[in-house]
């Protein structure tokens, strides 16, 4: 393989002899109080195997690497997924979201997951659904409009429109094909280490926002003695600042804060003075919307030979789902992370793929800065919950 290619992560997945049995993954389901976020338990209800043991996995992971900076950290992803369910004390109801901006809807041909998370995606309805009506709560209206559509066809004409809508899946579709032509990986890095001594208190420039991002630059901080810098818009924060004060604060205390005006020239240059002393830039941009900027990983490793560009996006940097857009729990259902009732799909933890994404991508960053960096790393939401679910045909145990 080519040094300019995508190549996918050394395998995470446990030998069979260190899997856990039926019983004792179903046991620590019930454990982990992700089940309890939804109501009441359904009967005959599944969830995919093997999930709690990968993750697992990423903790130990992320302990042991950072162990090579010197640090000593234990990890329980578990943990990290109920965050802030633990803070904001939100719940959801089966295909209803935790934080309720998402739905999970039956359609002609299976089943969508639609993420109303911003104010402008209520509006961009009538364009989706025509001939649609929606009075002030508009789920009634999109249920009944898609009920009958293929699911398929009515979620390429969302996206078209930039909605964060997807088929719940797993959803063997052309983008996660091209990314993935054999097993879904968790992760893919373009370019070769440099193999040089990793930088002691490496310096993170975050361009993130909400919940993935954040907790990666977090983790790095903690893992390998960080310093990072969270970069906002002046005329568009991060939309987390909304939500509740202490979950943001749990992802941010310690950061240094840079608001920065994208549009100035002035601004431009702030951002790429930023990027050229960085060891690690963060980013859940779509690439076009970085480039118009003039940051880009090939002028970020110019300036900073061996930086590590990590990108945490909805279905990745590459491939042909580079512009979709997506969320934690839309994007969760895409890579079939839910639990299963009586052939219905729903909702599994709270949006499981911004922090499942946001642990990888630091297990993959602070292993490419182990190595001298030099990388990019490319982490999709969808990719990182369909890896935790087993991949492309996951199995399923009965809780």
């Amino acid at each position: 393989m080519s040094a300019g290619a995508p190549r996918p992560t050394p395998p995470l997945e446990p030998t069979g002899r260190d899997r856990p049995g039926t019983d004792a993954e179903a046991q620590a389901w019930r454990e982990s109080g992700l089940l309890d976020l939804h109501g009441p338990r359904t009967k005959n209800l599944s969830v995919p195997s093997g999930v709690l043991h990968r993750l697992q996995r990423v903790g130990t992971r992320l302990d042991d690497i950072a162990g090579a900076f010197g640090s000593v950290t234990t990890t329980d992803v578990v943990e990290l997924l109920r965050a802030r369910v633990a803070l904001t004390g939100a719940r959801g109801s089966g295909h209803t979201s935790v934080g309720g901006s998402a739905r999970i809807l039956r359609a002609g041909s299976g089943w969508i997951a639609l993420n109303l998370a911003r104010p402008d995606d209520v509006g961009l309805l009538p364009a989706w659904l025509l001939g649609a009506s929606f009075d002030a709560d508009p789920w009634p209206g999109i249920a009944a409009a898609v009920a009958d559509r293929d699911a398929s066809e009515v979620v390429a004409e969302g996206q078209a429109l930039a909605l964060p809508v997807a088929v719940v899946g797993p959803d063997d579709d052309d983008a996660l094909r091209a990314r993935h032509p054999g097993t879904v990986h968790p992760w893919l890095v373009t370019g070769t280490p440099t193999g040089a001594a990793p930088r002691p208190d490496p310096l993170v420039v975050d361009f993130s926002s909400l919940w993935a991002g954040p907790l990666c630059a977090r983790l790095l901080r903690r893992g390998c003695g960080a310093k990072v810098v969270k970069v906002e818009s002046t005329t568009r924060p991060d939309g987390a600042r909304a939500g509740s004060p202490a979950f943001y604060a749990s992802l941010h205390d310690g950061d240094e804060s840079v608001a920065v005006d994208f549009g100035s020239d002035a601004g431009r240059a702030t951002l790429r003075a930023l990027v050229a002393d960085a060891d690690v830039v963060i980013e859940g941009s779509r690439p076009r919307a970085l480039a118009q900027l003039g940051l880009s990983p090939e002028a970020g490793r110019a300036a900073r030979p061996g930086q590590v560009w990590t990108s945490i996006t909805a279905y990745g940097r590459t491939g042909p789902g580079s512009d979709r857009v997506g969320f934690g729990d839309d994007t969760a259902a895409a890579g079939g992370l839910v639990t299963r009732a009586n052939g219905e799909p729903a909702f599994l933890g709270d949006a499981m793929a911004d922090p499942i994404a946001g642990a990888l991508a630091a297990l993959a960053t602070m292993t490419a800065l182990a190595q001298g960096g030099g990388v990019t790393v490319d982490v999709a939401l969808r990719d990182a919950a369909c890896w935790t679910a087993g991949g492309r045909h996951p199995t399923l145990i009965r809780l």
